[in-house]
């Protein structure tokens, strides 16, 4: 049909059009769907999917196969993308090869549960993609460590890596306060009071609350201390 009368006859049929064009664009995804999944091992965008086609990635040693996910932008729910960070993050767990968390939603994060899964403190030190901002997550690490120990040593190995900032050095100390109530290191803090009103608390020990400048964090501290 030549392109001038197909759109007089589409004009004159438009409503038929519209009534159609749902279902042929179906038929068409179905048709997509069928053939991906039938013959290239795609599968379609699910919790479950992700989870076979992380097992295969597994078995094949091959973590690209984490992105044979179809799922049509116009549905509801979880992006596309989420199946595939599900994949690769459970592949990085069973593999221990962390490199694949570089391609993750959240590489530092998914750094860090590989290395508490498999009790690796020194992987910690991979907690951050090279390239993207935000994504550091080594603190939180060794912080775990070092918490989980009670050994600020860990924290100390922050202090022998490249573009290390002091947020992460502080993230880390914090977390071994937490656990051992000791104030040996808040000056590092870059709010110190805040440190040894957490020091005397977790500890029972006031005499940590005279270290304090500020009066009222002080009064606080005391108070914390006496309940």
């Amino acid at each position: 049909m030549p392109v001038t009368p197909l759109f007089s006859w589409l004009r004159k049929n438009w409503i038929l059009v519209l009534i159609v064009s749902p279902f042929v664009i179906l038929i068409v995804f179905k048709m997509y769907v069928f053939t991906f999944t039938t013959f290239f091992g795609y599968e379609v965008g699910s919790v479950e999917a992700s989870g076979r086609l992380a097992e295969r990635a597994i078995e094949k040693e091959d973590p690209k196969i984490c992105n044979k996910i179809i799922y049509p932008s116009i549905s509801m729910g979880p992006a596309r993308y989420e199946f595939v960070n599900g994949c690769l993050n459970k592949y990085a767990a069973e593999t221990g090869d962390v490199s694949v968390c570089m391609s993750t939603m959240s590489p530092g994060g998914c750094v860090t549960r590989v290395a508490k899964e498999r009790d690796d403190a020194s992987l910690c030190e991979q907690a951050i993609h090279p390239k993207l901002k935000g994504t550091d997550n080594r603190g939180s690490c060794f912080g775990y460590f070092a918490n989980r120990e009670g050994e600020y040593s860990f924290c100390k190995r922050l202090e022998e890596l490249d573009s290390m900032n002091e947020h992460q050095k502080i993230v880390c100390m914090m977390l071994y306060v937490d656990s051992t109530g000791d104030p040996s290191h808040c000056s590092i803090h870059d709010n110190p009071d805040i440190c040894y009103k957490k020091a005397a608390k977790i500890s029972n020990n006031s005499d940590y609350c005279d270290f304090i400048e500020d009066n009222d964090i002080k009064k606080e501290c005391e108070v914390s201390v006496a309940e």
